[in-house]
């Protein structure tokens, strides 16, 4: 008798949270002892960001599990403010966590990703045993999007973009269906029109409501209570606006290496995933 062949895909499923919202996430699992690796990516983006990192967590034997954040990728796409929050969307992950029995786990948080799970960090108990934040954030977002001299201009930002892009999508963002723009088709394009696309797929709801929820956030006086070890990892021409927050995890957090990819702006998880997910492995068998 013939044994079946074990699809090396990963399963594609959906959650419903206690709240109502369905949230789409791909897992595979390998009967071994290795930690789990739950990788979340940032505003705008969806599981397409992580292609190559699947691929070769898989060649590896790897267990590994993807969220499309709420209004992002396949999950659904909500027209309201507060759903958007950073602290909730560190809820609806928590809850897919629990539902899959996920406990020994090393988290990959790129950008606002980072920020939605640093705040889980202070704030919840997750279980995780190490971090890997690609690009992150730690509070207000206007110096890294805007400019570094922009911070007291935030209000202007919000008054004259983040508000009237979020109410205008709220009321005119109603349409059905949001294409799940496939980044690992994209490596190469240039960030504007990665922007472009982010539009497309993404609500503006979604968009605008989560850059508010980054602009109220501030974890920087709360990064000590996370005693977990810490890898850094930065694109070469993207590290300047990121020389604030990186000097702030170094000095609070259990920082174990700062990785710089050479070549690489802000999208480091799209284009060089070869080179992240060999670090990220490297990491694993440090901290486990």
């Amino acid at each position: 008798m013939k044994k079946e062949k074990t699809s090396n895909k990963p399963i594609s499923k959906y959650f419903t949270t206690k709240e109502g919202y369905k949230i789409h996430y791909l897992i595979k699992r390998f009967n071994n002892n290795k930690p789990f690796v739950y990788f979340q990516h940032g505003l705008t983006g969806n599981h397409t960001v992580w292609k190559g990192h699947m691929e070769y967590m898989t060649k590896h034997k790897q267990s590994f599990i993807v969220i499309d954040l709420l209004g992002h990728g396949d999950s659904q796409k909500v027209m309201r403010k507060k759903c958007y929050e950073v602290k909730n969307q560190g809820n609806y992950i928590m809850q897919i966590l629990r539902h899959e029995k996920i406990t020994n786990h090393i988290v990959v948080g790129q950008c606002y990703g980072s920020m939605v799970v640093l705040y889980n960090e202070v704030y919840r108990k997750t279980e995780s045993k190490g971090l890997v934040l690609v690009g992150a954030p730690l509070r207000n977002p206007t110096k890294i999007f805007v400019h570094k001299k922009a911070e007291p201009l935030t209000w202007f930002f919000r008054a004259f973009f983040v508000y009237p892009t979020g109410i205008l999508g709220m009321i005119l963002g109603r349409r059905k269906f949001y294409p799940t723009i496939r980044y690992d088709k994209h490596i190469n394009d240039g960030r504007w029109y990665i922007f472009i696309l982010d539009m497309i797929g993404t609500p503006k709801a979604a968009y605008s409501w989560s850059i508010e929820s980054m602009i109220k956030v501030n974890l920087v006086p709360h990064l000590k209570k996370i005693k977990k070890p810490v890898l850094l990892v930065y694109g070469e021409h993207d590290i300047v606006p990121y020389q604030e927050p990186h000097a702030q995890i170094l000095e609070s957090m259990d920082v174990r290496k700062t990785v710089i990819i050479k070549g690489i702006d802000h999208l480091v998880t799209m284009r060089a995933p070869i080179q992240l997910s060999k670090e990220i492995l490297k990491f694993i068998k440090e901290v486990k």
